[in-house]
């Protein structure tokens, strides 16, 4: 099934032109279509979806799929997972095929999954990869030329941990946190960035 999607690049009715605002969501569209109309927050249709792939998101939240393909340029699909509830895989450029959603900007448009879990969105990242290299190698793209380091020669499914969590499955294992996307803009951004900052290390350490 194909789903409703924001005309982001340019504002609803007008692809092309500067993007405009609602009054339905003052602060930004990320969901109006000049072919389908207003997609809603299934949780709460006063609040928006989120992003250009906000379609698939609002249908999988809502429970119309279980899982689905969204396309990210800059946030179309870690918004829409953000906002409606749902599991966001966005894998390395190569590893899902991208024909029909690229064409934005190459160097960092890529396809990625919505699952309303974490293993239905491994299970699709599986069953779509390609079963001979594990990857897609495109010649019109240096970002799609994987390391055969970092495909797994087994289903990424079998990776999942899903075993009693006191069994400290990382332990030994070093992460980082990635801040590059916690700005603070305004005084309620260093609110909820600090918040997610510190809830994040507290559930990594535990």
């Amino acid at each position: 099934a194909k789903s409703s999607a924001h005309e982001f690049n340019a504002g609803p009715g007008n692809p092309g032109g500067p993007a405009v605002s609602t009054t339905l969501f003052p602060s930004g569209v990320h969901a109006l279509s000049g072919w389908s109309g207003q997609a809603c927050n299934p949780y709460d249709t006063t609040r928006e979806p989120r992003g250009s792939s906000s379609g698939v998101g609002v249908a999988v939240g809502a429970n119309l799929a279980p899982i689905a393909v969204c396309e990210q340029t800059s946030a179309s699909c870690q918004g829409p997972a953000s906002r409606n509830n749902i599991v966001n895989v966005l894998a390395t450029s190569g590893v899902l095929p991208d024909s029909g959603g690229i064409g934005n900007d190459f160097f960092v448009d890529k396809p990625g999954i919505f699952g309303k879990t974490v293993r239905d969105a491994v299970i699709a990242l599986d069953a779509l990869r390609d079963p001979e290299s594990g990857s897609y190698y495109d010649t019109n793209t240096i970002y799609t030329a994987i390391p055969k380091s970092i495909v797994p020669e087994v289903p990424y499914a079998s990776f999942l941990f899903e075993g009693d969590p006191d069994s400290k499955p990382l332990a030994g294992v070093r992460i980082a946190l990635v801040r590059e996307w916690m700005v603070k803009h305004a005084p309620n951004d260093s609110e909820i960035v600090d918040l997610i900052n510190e809830q994040a290390k507290t559930v990594l350490r535990d």
